[in-house]
């Protein structure tokens, strides 16, 4: 009797087992240029990668080839040297070019001069396919001197006769988003999924039922095969490891009896109580997770929400969805010392992330949820996800290097952009929701928006302010601007007094149609006037559809740094130190941030900037700093109380109600920058607040 064991987990995956992905081959076989892949681990990125390799082989075309290179192993202390070695011997391997001379690693320069050479010769064209380029990307994340060699090969050599494809996971999908990266730039990444579209659901099913039936096995329904497919999230590599496990047992089964021998529900059922297999699943499933711990505590949120919605009666019907907010709200209460700093951007750049891994998906405009419910179950039970939650409020780290938080320029200029690369992300990217309501304090610096109105570097933005009061007659003039600027995200901004909420429905129904013109509307808010009006719909939930609110956070410290090492000669010596100083001293208001940072270009004297600073930005009264602030008296008492009690996030509500205040007060001292969430997961007051006042 036939015992082969087609679904060995071996690398490249057997020929006669790939399955799918047909439409991603052509593609990738007429690629232009550059492009980037991604997907979660175990879903076939190599597999695909192989599949075009050795395509390419088989036909034989005269001059053509496409290499695979392993990046898994590069020094990141070393990574542009170490790539391009590794480069060089895939492709001497592939008998592409010749080694390049010489004892040790050679230099990048080497390299790309042998490749240049190669491709002189003949009229040959090369696919170069960087699989695992994951720990490359993170470490040419700061000055993309890789990447940038690998955009001028195309540049110079021709992009139908030079490609590369960058494969890999979370930072390859950071590198994205990496401001001035030509990655930007390149055609829509590959997306390696699931097969849960139904043309891959189709290869998923024949990849279950084929070998089967070669070896002499029938399933006994077409569900079945349905059934392994749910049960194993879909993934290539999970369905393979249970039909090995699931072939094992037939083997056993069918003994001496002649084929076809019929695969029934009890068998498959037998499988969903086999530990030994469950946990291998659970096991290989929770690589995506360990990329980040932070994924690994946005999914036990999730699956804890999902058996909480599973066990609800009440009018809520179970929804096992979440906002941004409520996602953000449960990870500071659960991992706070994974999550300490993040800003709003961080959350949905990790929520993006997650839905690319195929974690996550979205439901509806701006809500998520677990891609698949038996992901929850793949997690572990009830009670094992809330023990994981208990674990994780002790747990630290996660906080990397956020390229999001630095702040663009205008035209080369040293004034930065009030918000940074992370907020324009957020505030442009919402197709659902193209209007935003910034609300924040005068110190954030919004105003100064109306003096950059132009193209902002390193995006595809263009700023336009308004000076006129918004009204019916404006929406031809948004049309005109869209249609001169059609390579361009046009963002009009109309300044506090120059709007009104009541406005808002009918804006709604305008940019509907303007909004596929790439064009986004922003609207300053009077922090103590409508900022407080919208902190209240907020928390209400009654923010009117199709418009998105974001405060303007402080100034991280490496925001405040690149800044000071790019406008400020005399503080590049010490710039980690200069910029604590400087956040210190201004709380990180925007504003205040550059007028300093500008006041003592000269200097990096600690007690010299504090000096300077405090008179040239305290020297009016309490109230009117306050006001700067976007507080009152009441307010920073309010702010005060919750602080002195070291109360958590859910605490200080009851105390501002307590004190005359609605919950409101308390999300509306957040937007201002007044508190910041400790490691502990309490509302700490900003420091330097305090010290200015």
């Amino acid at each position: 009797t036939c015992m082969c064991e087609p679904y060995a987990d071996v690398s490249p995956v057997r020929q006669e087992m790939f399955r799918g992905r047909l439409a991603m081959l052509s593609e990738l076989r007429n690629l232009s240029g550059g492009r980037v892949m991604f997907g979660g681990r175990r879903l076939g990125k190599t597999s695909v990668i192989d599949a075009v390799e050795r395509s390419v082989r088989d036909d034989r075309r005269p001059g053509e080839f496409a290499v695979r290179v392993d990046l898994t192993r590069i020094d990141r202390n070393n990574h542009r040297v170490d790539c391009w070695n590794e480069i060089a011997k895939a492709l001497v391997a592939a008998k592409f070019m010749p080694a390049v001379s010489g004892s040790g690693k050679a230099s990048p320069e080497q390299v790309m001069k042998g490749l240049r050479n190669a491709m002189s010769k003949r009229d040959t064209t090369l696919l170069l396919m960087l699989d695992e380029s994951d720990n490359a990307m993170e470490a040419d994340a700061e000055n993309q001197a890789f990447v940038n060699d690998l955009h001028g090969l195309t540049e110079s050599l021709g992009h139908t006769r030079f490609r590369f494809l960058l494969a890999g996971l979370h930072n390859v999908q950071r590198m994205l988003r990496t401001p001035n990266s030509v990655l930007r730039k390149m055609g829509k990444p590959f997306e390696v999924k699931p097969f849960i579209e139904d043309a891959d659901r189709e290869a998923g099913i024949a990849l279950i039922t084929e070998p089967f039936a070669a070896l002499g096995f029938e399933f006994e329904t077409i569900e079945l095969p349905f059934q392994i497919l749910a049960l194993t999230h879909f993934y290539p590599a999970l369905v393979q490891e249970y039909c090995s496990a699931l072939l094992k047992r037939m083997y056993k089964l069918r003994g001496g009896q002649p084929a076809p021998f019929t695969i029934t529900w009890q068998h498959v059922c037998q499988m969903e109580s086999d530990t030994t297999l469950l946990n291998t699943l659970r096991m290989k499933f929770d690589a995506n997770l360990d990329l980040d711990k932070r994924y690994m505590a946005i999914a036990y949120i999730f699956a804890y929400r999902q058996y909480d919605a599973a066990e609800r009666t009440d009018v809520s019907g179970g929804d096992a969805s979440m906002s941004r907010a409520q996602v953000r709200a449960d990870c500071e209460t659960f991992a706070p010392g994974l999550f300490a700093g993040s800003e709003d951007h961080v959350y949905d750049c990790l929520l993006d992330e997650m839905i690319n891994l195929n974690l996550l998906e979205r439901a509806g405009a701006s809500r998520y949820i677990l891609a698949a419910p038996n992901i929850a179950y793949m997690l572990g039970s009830r009670e094992g996800i809330e023990e994981r939650l208990m674990r994780m409020i002790d747990e630290t780290g996660g906080h990397q290097l956020d390229p999001l938080a630095a702040h663009p320029r205008l035209g080369g200029r040293d004034e930065a952009f009030p918000l940074s690369f992370g907020m324009l992300r957020n505030c442009t990217e919402d197709e659902v929701r193209p209007i935003t309501v910034l609300v924040a304090p005068a110190a954030a610096g919004l105003s100064r928006i109306r003096n950059m109105a132009g193209s902002l570097d390193g995006t595809d933005l263009f700023i336009r302010y308004h000076t006129q009061q918004l009204q019916d007659s404006t929406f031809t003039q948004l049309q005109r601007t869209a249609d001169a600027r059609p390579e361009q995200i046009v963002i009009h901004v109309f300044g506090p007094g120059h709007w009104q909420p009541a406005q808002l429905p009918r804006l709604v129904r305008r940019m509907e149609d303007l909004v596929r013109h790439r064009i986004r509307v922003w609207l300053l808010a009077d922090p103590l006037g409508i900022g407080l009006e919208f902190a209240q719909k907020e928390e209400c939930g009654h923010t009117p559809r199709g418009v998105r609110v974001e405060s303007v956070p402080p100034w991280s410290k490496q925001a405040i740094e690149a800044f000071a090492k790019e406008t400020c000669v005399g503080m590049r010596g010490d710039s980690e130190q200069v910029a604590q100083a400087v956040l210190s001293v201004t709380g990180g208001h925007g504003d205040w941030v550059q007028r300093v940072t500008q006041l003592c270009k000269d200097t990096r004297d600690h007690r010299e900037i504090a000096s300077r600073a405090k008179q040239a930005l305290f020297g009016a009264g309490t109230d009117a700093i306050l006001q700067e602030m976007g507080l009152t008296r009441d307010l920073y008492e309010l702010l005060e109380a919750v602080a002195d009690k070291n109360l958590s996030l859910r605490d200080a509500f009851s105390v501002a109600q307590a004190r005359g205040h609605g919950e409101h007060a308390i999300t509306y001292l957040r937007w201002m920058g007044g508190f910041k969430l400790s490691e502990s997961g309490h509302l700490a007051m900003n420091e330097a607040i305090y010290e200015i006042v």
